[in-house]
């Protein structure tokens, strides 16, 4: 276990909530959302790397997750080039998926801080 620590860094995710959905008329105006997060590398060719997802939310459109993840990132992937995608799907009632909408975050932009640091201490994005 300590090769693989060794050659990967954590990067600790928090989902808390989304707001005002947009929602279908055939789900009676609610819909079941969950958000999926991957690690996107910017370089053409290579594949996402890690990807989480929220437990679904059912018949709502204010959904409260309040769930967190630990992704594993590459030591040799390039931050600067990099992104999370959060993408915020509806499950529809025959188990459709609907993207309700996405929003790439580079991973430049976040907060780096060893084990002991608070979630709730740093900036959210």
């Amino acid at each position: 276990i300590d090769f693989i620590k060794d050659k990967y860094f954590s990067l600790r995710l928090s989902v808390t909530e989304a707001r005002q959905l947009a929602h279908r008329t055939a789900n009676n105006g609610m819909c079941s959302p969950y958000v999926t997060v991957k690690l996107v590398p910017g370089t053409v060719g290579h594949p996402e790397f890690t990807k989480v997802s929220t437990k679904c939310q059912p018949r709502t459109l204010f959904p409260l997750f309040d769930e967190t993840f630990d992704m594993l990132v590459p030591e040799t992937l390039n931050t600067d080039q990099s992104f999370l995608l959060f993408s915020v799907k509806d499950r529809g009632p025959l188990g459709d998926r609907l993207l309700l909408g996405e929003a790439l975050v580079p991973l430049s932009d976040i907060s780096q801080c060893d084990q002991d640091c608070v979630l709730t201490d740093l900036d959210q994005i």
